[in-house]
């Protein structure tokens, strides 16, 4: 459980890394938004698109190759309909009228979210992540763990209904009403939907009454 709390503050840290690059680097405009794409230990961002091309951060958790950081410039490489490409050949950035997602090589793309600059940049804020838990426990209704918070993740494994689960934070990323709760399970870690969760003993916000 320790490992997984350090590694959700190493996820922070890594957005916050990301945005205040970008604002070093826009000093003379406002640096209102980004796109921000957790793709576990490693972290996309990059504001708006500006002229055709797309300026790409990666920050890292301390645990991966330092050489995987660094910024990259993407050029517009194709347009059709609601479809845009950004790319430079190892990375892409896929913008789907005012969704976007990161891709690198041929791997599945990661989806990104838009979020206000000066709500995470700067040095990390003294008052704690409202989205972390102090380690609920819960139950799963039964259901898929996934990879990441969406459908559009793998299936890492399936829990039973009534099979006891810790919720380690809400990621805030809403599916149908219900946000995606990064949990331990018995055999692991991963990404479990709330409308599938219950808590036990009291209601926790964001899952799926209490249980039985």
């Amino acid at each position: 459980m320790g490992f997984e709390m350090r590694r959700s503050a190493r996820q922070l840290l890594a957005v916050s890394i990301v945005l205040v690059h970008m604002q070093a680097s826009q000093a003379q405009e406002p640096a209102e938004s980004a796109y921000v794409c957790p793709a576990g230990d490693i972290t996309y961002a990059f504001p708006a698109p500006s002229d055709g091309t797309v300026e790409l951060e990666i920050a890292i958790a301390e645990t991966v190759d330092p050489a995987l950081a660094g910024r990259f410039s993407l050029e517009q490489a194709e347009r059709r309909g609601i479809l845009t490409l950004y790319t430079n050949g190892d990375y892409s950035v896929i913008a789907r009228g005012s969704s976007y997602s990161v891709q690198e090589g041929d791997y599945d793309p990661f989806p990104c979210q838009l979020q206000l600059a000066q709500s995470v940049a700067g040095p990390l804020p003294s008052e704690p992540d409202t989205n972390a838990l102090a380690a609920l426990p819960a139950q799963s209704w039964g259901g898929n763990v996934r990879s990441g918070p969406g459908t559009n993740f793998s299936i890492l494994t399936s829990l039973a209904q009534g099979t006891p689960i810790t919720l380690i934070e809400n990621t805030g990323i809403d599916y149908n009403g219900y946000p995606w709760f990064e949990i331990a399970h018995p055999n692991g870690t991963g990404f479990h939907w709330g409308g599938i969760i219950c808590g036990t003993g009291e209601s926790i916000p964001g899952t799926f009454e209490t249980c039985n």
